[in-house]
């Protein structure tokens, strides 16, 4: 079904968005009867941005583009600074009618749509319903196709959960988590990191509810397999904090308990080791910027301490093992 689209209007940004955080100017468009936000800047070639995260992630990368492209970025529904939706309509169909309405309504053509984390099926299919408008799609951090294997699955079902939901809603804790420099925040000022938990935390059980819905979004998958064919790229990058679910389990339970502490520890120090080869081999191909090395250091940190903690751990274990075979030494003494 296609979305009802409408002109778009002004929107007023709320308090705790400012304008020096948000710089651009921001309208909304109708799509089945929920008002949509849209943020348009800059001329030259379009790129369409999308996640089911909020716009704000894609702020800096907007203000660095917008001279050389037209940047284009929405919300989904109930995202961000779009209206708030029931929960019945955080769905990957009425995301999906969405991004199709304002490809539509801005009529942007030749535009090269930039998707992340649960933007990209719903993107990618409103490609398929408009493929005559698509030069390309740039996929980062995301999923294209219905999700498979038991650790992605089982992410989705436990982020996606009541019990997740209300937690996160409760604490805020993705929010305060995500906006940190193990996420988004590492390159943010203190007023853009309030804005961005801000945002994230208002529509938090919106962002879960998408999350949950990923895993029987049927409909919308078979529509992007039936539609999109052609040669097709993937990149690959190790990066700091891409734990999948089965090795976080597996990694918790070793470091809380003190017999398989060096294996958890043994296991951090392997993954952080392929983490720092792919990162350094990333400045080999990309070359050497401040955002690349700002990734690379929290990774050698990390492998640093790992590899300290193997150290001390054996050496406890060492220690422990001498004292056990000098006690076994000595006479017990009967009364």
């Amino acid at each position: 079904m296609l979305a009802v689209a409408h002109r778009t209007a002004s929107l007023a940004v709320p308090a705790w968005l400012p304008r020096e955080v948000w710089p651009f100017e921001t309208t909304q468009l109708d799509v089945d009867g929920a008002a949509i936000a849209i943020a348009d800047v800059g001329t030259g070639p379009v790129l369409l941005f999308y996640t089911g995260i909020g716009s704000f992630v894609w702020r800096d990368v907007m203000l660095r583009l917008s001279a050389d492209f037209r940047c284009v970025v929405l919300d989904p529904p109930g995202i961000g600074l779009s209206a708030p939706v029931p929960r019945t309509a955080t769905t990957l169909a009425h995301s999906a009618r969405a991004v199709t309405a304002v490809i539509q309504a801005l009529d942007l053509q030749n535009l090269t749509l930039v998707v992340h984390d649960t933007g990209c099926p719903p993107a990618l299919a409103a490609a398929a319903r408009t493929p005559d408008r698509i030069r390309g799609i740039v996929g980062v951090n995301t999923f294209g196709w219905k999700p498979a294997g038991p650790a992605f699955r089982g992410m989705l079902a436990l982020m996606g959960s009541p019990v997740m939901r209300r937690i996160d809603i409760a604490t805020g804790l993705l929010a305060r988590v995500t906006s940190t420099s193990f996420g988004v925040g590492r390159r943010l000022d203190d007023a853009s990191r309030l804005a961005y938990r801000a945002g994230l935390a208002r529509t938090m059980g919106a962002f879960h509810d998408y999350l949950g819905e990923a895993r029987f979004s049927d409909e919308i998958y078979d529509e992007v397999t039936r539609a999109l064919t052609g040669p097709l790229i993937t990149v690959v990058r190790v990066g700091f904090g891409g734990f999948p679910l089965g090795f976080a389990i597996a990694l918790f339970s070793c470091l809380i308990s003190t017999r398989r502490l060096l294996t958890g520890v043994s296991l951090v120090a392997a993954v952080m080791a392929a983490a720092t080869v792919a990162r350094i081999q990333g400045l080999l191909v990309d070359g050497v910027t401040s955002y690349n090395l700002a990734l690379l250091r929290p990774e050698i940190v990390m492998l640093t301490l790992s590899l300290v903690a193997i150290v001390l751990e054996r050496r406890r274990r060492q220690q422990g093992g001498r004292v056990r075979y000098g006690a076994a030494l000595q006479p017990s003494v009967s009364r």
